[in-house]
């Protein structure tokens, strides 16, 4: 090994292993940012795009899947959260883009093909030329058996795309799932380069002092971030968000009803005590969102619950809602999302974990939470389906919480800032990279001979 090829091997950059293609074969209805960016995914070969909701993932997937059939003659797949590959079909259209929807590997056909990532089990995934994940924010959890599915059958896959709008909500290190998905870099030794243990906490980790700058440089190699086009240079013009009226309801309860024999109920906080408050106050919250949405009965609303117990005081006390719950068929899911877009049902109850990932359905901009988890990352996805780029209306999502659960709320506006934090950290450190590469930044030649000025040799002689 020759000293260039010695500096080579310690690279920790991602080289490409697509292929080019001209500007002019993509396809002329995507937006400039999304040509480009869907042309940097095609010459990486595997690549990553963080994008903010309604900025054109679903677009920019497709028209990926369909170079990689033309360049290598073989099949794509998109995996798709549930009901969100029907979104696909009708994106589709709208693109003249062809695609199968497919329940299984006896329904694939040549071309492009979507999935649910819930019947990924069904298909042979190595029979794919690429594979394209939207909201691959799915296999940030590396202990998930998604995850490590995904990685072992997607180990020989010459092209892969991940897309999703919140890469990394609470930790920059889950980076490392995509990072290994994608071939870059194993999670573990990404950890080691960049990271250190946090305290006492081995299972957290947080970017080393002086590793800041590096790390951001690696992840641009791999990945596009942006919050709007202009991150990356381009206008904004039509990608202005509407306001977002943001309601929080402060529900009285009786709190002489106590559970452990005090005069006065002092809820525990804790995610046991937290679900034994919520069946004591179910029935009050159900009826305070009865009581908003009677207020805009010819409007459409989504009403999100996080328990099946909530769902039930919620049909209880709004009977004409449409429920929406996890022990239906994947069948009655997807229709229920279609006849929604449709305008077909007025009212829709449903869980964030079933309808609140990957959706377009800003058809609608009225939503009450009838209770909350402690998950941000739910329900900032869950506000995200209606609150997004195309959205027309001013957006109101109702936050209702009985007096007692005060903790709940508190906790997460504190992820919220942390989230924002590292989500304008990420973007900050990632657009340097991003416009350098994009405007091809001159870079010092070391092969470039230079000569010494006269005047200069006759000052040290």
């Amino acid at each position: 090994m020759n000293y260039a090829e010695f500096l080579a091997s310690k690279r920790i950059l991602s080289e490409p292993c697509g292929f080019e293609v001209a500007e002019s074969d993509i396809n002329p209805m995507l937006f400039p940012f999304q040509r480009d960016i869907c042309r940097w995914a095609l010459r990486g070969g595997k690549r990553a795009v963080f994008a903010h909701t309604g900025l054109g993932k679903g677009p920019i997937q497709l028209e990926w899947c369909r170079h990689v059939c033309l360049h290598t003659g073989g099949n794509t797949l998109i995996l798709a959260p549930l009901a969100v590959s029907q979104q696909f079909k009708r994106e589709a259209a709208k693109f003249h883009i062809a695609v199968t929807l497919c329940r299984d590997q006896s329904d694939v056909r040549p071309g492009i093909n979507v999935t649910n990532y819930e019947r990924m089990g069904l298909f042979d995934l190595r029979s794919f030329a690429g594979v394209a994940m939207d909201e691959s924010s799915c296999i940030k959890d590396w202990t998930s058996k998604t995850t490590k599915d995904l990685i072992e059958q997607l180990a020989e896959t010459p092209f892969k795309l991940c897309s999703t709008a919140t890469p990394s909500p609470n930790d920059h290190a889950e980076l490392g799932t995509h990072a290994e998905l994608l071939d870059v870099m194993r999670r573990s030794a990404m950890l080691a380069m960049f990271f250190e243990h946090d305290g006492g906490e081995t299972a957290k980790w947080s970017l080393k002092g002086h590793g800041r700058r590096p790390f951001w440089k690696f992840v641009a190699s791999w990945a596009v971030c942006l919050l709007k086009p202009s991150d990356l240079g381009y206008d904004d013009e039509g990608f202005n968000l509407p306001p977002l009226h943001l309601q929080e309801h402060i529900v009285e309860v009786d709190q002489s009803i106590s559970t452990d024999g005090m005069l006065f109920r002092c809820p525990d906080m804790s995610a046991t005590g937290l679900h034994k408050e919520m069946r004591l106050t179910c029935d009050d919250r159900a009826r305070k969102v009865a009581e908003l949405v009677r207020e805009k009965p010819d409007e459409q609303w989504i009403i999100w619950c996080n328990t099946n117990y909530e769902a039930d005081a919620m049909r209880a006390a709004l009977p004409e809602v449409v429920e929406v719950r996890g022990s239906d068929s994947q069948e009655k899911k997807e229709s229920g999302v279609v006849q929604f877009l449709d305008g077909d049902i007025h009212w829709l109850l449903s869980k964030p974990e079933i309808f609140g990932y990957g959706l377009n359905l800003q058809c609608c901009c009225n939503m009450a939470f009838v209770g909350l988890s402690y998950s941000f990352e739910s329900m900032f996805q869950a506000i995200r389906r209606c609150w997004r780029f195309g959205q027309a209306h001013p957006v109101n999502a109702h936050i209702i919480v009985a007096e007692t659960e005060g903790g709940v709320l508190s906790t997460i506006r504190r992820k919220e800032a942390q989230y924002e934090e590292l989500q304008q950290e990420m973007n900050v450190a990632m657009r340097e990279e991003q416009l350098a590469a994009r405007h091809k930044a001159t870079r010092y030649d070391h092969e470039t001979e230079m000569e010494i000025p006269e005047w200069l040799i006759s000052q040290t002689a």
